[in-house]
C-alpha cells in the first residue's frame, strides 16, 4: 500500500520489541508456568484484545488526545499504577494450582484471567506513548489512505504479537510441565513475578507525558 512506508522494516521492529521483557510477558510467561500452558493461552489472547484496543484508539485519535491532556494521561499513569501493585499483590497470595485444577479450570476464572491480562496492558500509558509515536514514523504523509494503513499495520502488529506471545504461552508452560509436577516452585514463580509486577507498577509512576 502507498501510505506504507517500509513495511518489512516495521514487521523486523515488531518481532524485536515482541521479545522485549515487559509486564505483558511477565504476566503470560508466569500464568503458563504456576497454571499451564492453557492459562497462558488466555492471558495471551487478553494482551492481544489490548493491543487490538489501543490500535483502535490510535486509529480514531483517541490515543493523541489523551497524551495531550496532561490531567487524562496522569489518570491513566495512575491507575496502571495500581492495577499493577495489585496484581502483584495478588500473584505473591495466589499458590497456583493443582495440574488436576488446571485441566478443568472454572470458566469464571478463565474470564477473570483474561480480563486481568487485557487490563495490565490497556492500562499500560507506555503502550499509548509507543503507538502514538511509533506508528506514524511508518506512513508516508499527505498519502491517501493513511487511515487504512494504520489500520494494516496494526493488525500486523497485533498478529505478530499473538502468534510469538501464544508460542511463549505454550513452550513455557510445557516446559515447566516437564521439569516438576510439585506446586511449591510454582508458588515462588508467582512470587517472583508479584515482586517484579509491584516493580514495574511502581516505577510507572515516573512516566512523563512527551510536550511539545
Amino acid at each position: 500500500m502507498a501510505a506504507i512506508s517500509n513495511p518489512w522494516l516495521f514487521v523486523l521492529a515488531v518481532m524485536v520489541l515482541n521479545v522485549t521483557p515487559g509486564p505483558d510477558t511477565m504476566l503470560i510467561v508466569g500464568q503458563s508456568v504456576s497454571r499451564g500452558h492453557r492459562a497462558g493461552l488466555l492471558a495471551a489472547m487478553g494482551i492481544s484484545l489490548g493491543c487490538a484496543t489501543h490500535v483502535l484508539f490510535a486509529v480514531l485519535g483517541l490515543s493523541a488526545l489523551l497524551l495531550a491532556s496532561e490531567t487524562a494521561f496522569n489518570t491513566l499513569k495512575v491507575a496502571g499504577a495500581i492495577y499493577l501493585v495489585w496484581l502483584g499483590i495478588t500473584m505473591l497470595r495466589d499458590k497456583g494450582e493443582a495440574p488436576a485444577q488446571r485441566v478443568e479450570a472454572p470458566r469464571v476464572s478463565r474470564r477473570g484471567l483474561l480480563l486481568r491480562a487485557y487490563l495490565t496492558n490497556l492500562l499500560n500509558p507506555k503502550v499509548v506513548l509507543f503507538m502514538v509515536s511509533f506508528f506514524p514514523q511508518f506512513i508516508r504523509p499527505g498519502v491517501p489512505g493513511t487511515t487504512t494503513a494504520l489500520l494494516i499495520l496494526g493488525a500486523i502488529f497485533v498478529g505478530l504479537s499473538t502468534v510469538y506471545n501464544s508460542g511463549m504461552a505454550w513452550a513455557s508452560g510445557r516446559l515447566a510441565a516437564r521439569i516438576s509436577g510439585s506446586g511449591m516452585w510454582r508458588v515462588w514463580v508467582n512470587r517472583a513475578t508479584g515482586v517484579a509486577f509491584l516493580g514495574v507498577g511502581l516505577r510507572l509512576l515516573s512516566v512523563s507525558r512527551p510536550t511539545a
